[in-house]
């Protein structure tokens, strides 16, 4: 198996640009794998630094619920959908979908 340093060095020692031995080569190998680390480390930093892409937009029916003092729950049925409840300070439950379609009916 040729490698990239290996290719290089044969080349510039066809042309008598340098004389390498098996353990310049060696060498060479090494030093190319830690500069390629190096660099895909840096990358991977960068990444998790960053976190997760969010999209940054809160779902409106559940910030009305907390803004008229309600709690929020997440059910999940027997088929496993996920639906979310207001528990409101009067004691009523409601799906907080319905809750905000009530409240901001369209013309």
């Amino acid at each position: 198996m040729c490698s990239a340093p290996t290719i290089i060095a044969a080349i510039f020692h066809k042309f008598g640009f340098i004389v390498m031995n098996s353990q310049s080569i060696f060498l060479l190998n090494t030093a190319a794998a830690v500069v390629l680390t190096t660099a895909m480390s840096a990358c991977a930093s960068q990444e998790s630094a960053q976190g997760p892409n969010r999209v940054g937009l809160a779902n409106p029916a559940s910030k009305y619920c907390i803004s008229l003092g309600g709690k929020r729950e997440t059910r999940k049925d027997a088929a496993g959908n996920q639906s979310s409840v207001c528990h409101l300070p009067d004691g009523t439950t409601i799906d907080e979908w319905a809750l905000y379609r009530r409240d901001h009916r369209q013309p």
